[in-house]
């Protein structure tokens, strides 16, 4: 009697999973094409997604004192340019901007060493950012900007470094890239370009600054320690 019992139990097991099979397999075969679906659909947006259009009508401009503007024309579907510059046509370019917004179309380039008459190379890329990637356009153009920068004579001086704020002789406030001189040396209002410090405008003076000395101005006493006192070459710029 007890053995019949259990078969009769095992029977009902066993029916129970043989029914329960094909809807199991249903259910696995619903979640199959539900991922087939969902890739289809990803690769669908995938293929939505483009690049930016490549950028056209690069234009290199050199200004006065170490400064080139590039211009360009907006690209469609862009959220940003990325700006490269290269001392030779086919050298080595290295980006130097990056200009957000599809409408900005311009930037300007300034040089932190003084090479005179010196070509240097530009080239624009529109980008995208896409789910963390990044989208470049096509190559462009690369268009040259000769450096005009010449200086009238080359000087040898002693530097010193100050800071401190408050206004210079000429009016204008102080700042980096504006230097005390000793006028009847360096006339007030010259641009110069000194070797370790960059560009700058002659606009201050000082008791102790006579003769052949700089004094350059640094936003904090540290940077003024650091730089501390030295020789350097001073080129008095052409206008």
């Amino acid at each position: 009697m007890k053995y019949r019992i259990i078969m009769m139990i095992m029977a009902v097991v066993l029916a129970a999973g043989l029914i329960g099979a094909p809807n199991a397999a249903a259910k696995g075969t619903d979640v199959n094409e539900t991922a087939d679906q969902a890739a289809v659909s990803d690769n669908k947006e995938d293929e939505e997604v483009q690049a930016p259009e490549a950028v056209d009508n690069v234009q290199a401009k050199a200004t006065k004192r170490g400064k080139t503007k590039i211009r360009w024309s907006s690209a469609e579907n862009a959220d940003g340019y990325y700006v490269y510059v290269a001392s030779e046509k086919n050298g080595e370019y290295n980006r130097i901007k990056n200009v957000k917004g599809e409408d900005n179309t311009s930037c300007t380039h300034k040089y932190r060493k003084l090479r005179k008459n010196k070509k240097y190379f530009y080239k624009v890329y529109a980008y995208k950012k896409v789910n963390g990637k990044t989208l470049l356009s096509d190559d462009t153009d690369k268009d040259p900007a000769k450096n005009t920068l010449s200086y009238k004579k080359k000087i040898k001086m002693k530097a010193t470094a100050y800071s401190g704020g408050g206004l210079c002789a000429n009016g204008k406030r102080c700042k980096v890239g504006r230097v005390a001189v000793d006028p009847r040396v360096i006339p007030l209002g010259t641009w110069l370009y000194v070797k370790g410090y960059g560009f700058c405008q002659a606009c201050d003076t000082g008791g102790a600054i006579k003769g052949r000395r700089i004094d350059l101005y640094f936003n904090s006493e540290s940077q003024c320690n650091r730089y501390g006192v030295r020789g350097t070459s001073v080129y008095v710029l052409r206008k």
